[in-house]
């Protein structure tokens, strides 16, 4: 021995190139040569230590230290007494036959003594170097997934949440629908037809103007063709004072069907004149439909005469309308040039606008705009019974409408105007083009019929 006490740090420079070589360090990777240097250009050749200069040399610790190593890996060697140094000193680790006493069954898991990864499906988290992971570092992966998995859960279980309540509130509204038997024809061959679902649709929408007791007539008709592939609707408009033949009642204006015989004589009068099948009637409460103007914050249209009606003005240009206003504009006939045929035209752009705001996100992904509206639309609406809430789900959630420019606009072709005793002026038919329209519907070709006909 040299006068070191067992564990003591070496002070001869040849000792610790000796101690570095066996753990495969050098003293260039370590700072030793930088060290060696400076004290040699300080006091020149080396020479013997006394005890207290050899104290004065680092410790190997805050060696390692300042190579980017952590002390706490490299003990100071045990020196034996013959004067080597003991490998029973380093510090022993953990083997696959023997997992370290302070490590838990979990901790030796992710350190690699039970590493089953790949049996619970998380092999892919590994990558070639997995097997030289330390314990830490394989830790920390598990904590970060473990975390992620809850996050993940906690935003699913907000999703599954929202859309439980998007799916209740639309049931709920289904559920109030009113439904009647009565709105649909039983008589005639059209709908003897079998029913496709996944075809293209025919909705017959009519508004009316009965007040109390009295039927009165329809205040708008439209059909909404809905093509198979979903991707575009076409309002139909067929003007009120369209002149035409009305079942077991001869030739009128096509709204007198209502007041002769109900939604079924219309429908079956509108089936009539577009010689093909019309799958459901929709009848709409006009007053209230566009009263949810006022629930989606208004809606913006372009109208093409200046105007003013009921107190309210409605200048030429991009106008914003809700509640009483929107109503005062689509009622309004008398001041229009085109008459009954204008106001159509207003009709149909404020149901095109207001079906697209309805489909915007501010109302969509707005849980007390959605409630209000679909709670107040079902209110404002009766179908035929036929038209099952499993058939409006199918339908909705299929709808492939993306723009203002997939609802597209389309008046019955007319020919002229004439005054007509016994029944006053009426809207003649323009036949060939009407054939060319319902060839179009019955085949799902509007697509076509619209590129030549159809309203920008």
């Amino acid at each position: 021995m040299d006068g070191r006490k067992p564990g003591e740090v070496p002070t001869d420079p040849e000792a610790y190139e000796a101690l570095l070589k066996r753990w495969g360090l050098d003293d260039d990777a370590l700072g030793i040569s930088a060290l060696r240097r400076t004290r040699s250009d300080a006091s020149g050749p080396a020479t013997p230590k006394t005890p207290a200069e050899a104290e004065a040399v680092p410790p190997v610790e805050d060696l390692h230290e300042g190579a980017g190593v952590g002390a706490a890996e490299f003990d100071s060697p045990v020196v034996s007494d013959d004067g080597d140094f003991d490998d029973a000193a380093e510090p022993e680790q953990p083997t696959p036959d023997k997992p370290d006493a302070d490590l838990t069954e979990a901790d030796a898991t992710l350190a690699g003594v039970e590493d089953d990864s790949d049996e619970v499906g998380l092999g892919f988290l590994d990558d070639s170097e997995s097997t030289l992971m330390s314990a830490t570092e394989r830790k920390t992966r598990r904590v970060w997934l473990r975390r992620s998995l809850v996050i993940l859960a906690v935003v699913l279980g907000l999703i599954a949440v929202t859309a439980g309540f998007y799916l209740v509130v639309s049931l709920q509204a289904l559920q109030s629908l009113k439904r009647d038997p009565g709105l649909m024809p039983t008589d005639d061959g059209f709908q003897t037809a079998p029913v496709n679902v996944t075809g293209p649709l025919n909705f017959v929408l009519m508004g009316s103007d009965s007040r109390g007791s009295d039927r009165g007539r329809s205040d708008s008709l439209m059909v909404a063709h809905l093509n198979a592939t979903r991707d575009k609707v076409y309002l139909i408009t067929l003007p009120r004072d369209l002149y035409v033949p009305i079942p077991a009642h001869g030739k009128n204006k096509i709204n007198a069907a209502y007041s002769f015989g109900g939604p079924a004589l219309t429908v079956k009068t509108v089936q009539n004149l577009m010689t093909t099948r019309m799958d459901h009637t929709v009848m709409i409460n006009f007053e209230g439909f566009i009263g949810l103007t006022t629930d989606v914050g208004g809606v913006t249209v372009f109208n093409e005469t200046d105007s003013t009606n009921l107190g309210f003005h409605f200048p030429r240009g991009n106008i914003t309308i809700s509640g009483e206003e929107a109503l005062a504009y689509v009622r309004e006939r008398y001041a229009l040039p085109g008459g009954d045929l204008d106001r159509a035209a207003r009709q149909r752009n404020v149901v095109k606008a207001l079906i697209l705001k309805l489909l915007k996100p501010e109302v969509l992904a707005n849980p007390a705009t959605f409630n209000a509206v679909v709670t107040k639309l079902g209110g404002y609406v009766t179908v035929d019974d036929k038209l099952t809430n499993e058939l409006i789900w199918t339908t909705a959630t299929s709808l492939n409408i993306r723009s203002a420019d997939d609802i597209r606009q389309l008046q019955a072709p007319l020919s002229g105007f004439a005054s007509i005793d016994g029944v006053g002026s009426v809207d003649l038919v323009d036949t060939p083009k009407m054939n060319e329209l319902a060839q179009a519907v019955a085949n799902d070709s509007l697509g076509a019929y619209w590129q030549q006909y159809g309203e920008e």
